[in-house]
């Protein structure tokens, strides 16, 4: 339950970190407001997360993720050949990181985006996963770090 991202996310950067000859040429994080249109960027972030049981049995949920490529290169054919290769990649990383996933990942789409000027500039692949929460219950470290985080805002 909104954490297969934190998963997705962390075998996105394992890969990198392991010189992937793809991944090496992207920045990879969660989603930020700071993107810039001239570098190769990877982002992911949670989209869903909805229970597969209806009442409160919260054992099972089906999480959807997205996961935006954005690359500098304006060259359709360029372009559209580095998204789908990134989008294969990323595909192939996460079914075969069987440890972290009871079912395999269901690819739900993959969707090439234009800016203004009819311009490809990013893929977005949308992946859905079957997964159980960790707990429904906070820790204490997830209280402690949630109250420190909104001091934070607040000191604003």
């Amino acid at each position: 339950m909104l954490q297969t991202d934190e998963i997705i996310l962390k075998i996105l950067l394992n890969a990198k970190n392991e010189e992937n000859q793809l991944l090496k040429h992207f920045k990879i994080s969660y989603p930020s407001k700071q993107v810039v249109q001239e570098s190769n960027s990877i982002f992911v972030g949670a989209v869903d997360s909805e229970s597969n049981i209806e009442g409160f049995d919260f054992s099972s949920f089906t999480d959807l993720v997205e996961i935006l490529i954005v690359t500098k290169n304006r060259n359709y054919t360029e372009a559209l050949k580095i998204i789908k290769t990134v989008s294969k990649e990323i595909t192939r990383l996460i079914y075969e990181n069987n440890d972290l996933f009871d079912n395999k990942p269901i690819i739900r789409n993959i969707t090439p985006e234009y800016n203004r000027d009819f311009v490809l500039t990013r893929g977005h692949l949308r992946i859905q996963v079957k997964s159980k929460p960790e707990s429904l219950v906070p820790s204490e470290e997830d209280y402690y770090l949630c109250n420190l985080l909104l001091e934070k805002i607040e000191e604003k």
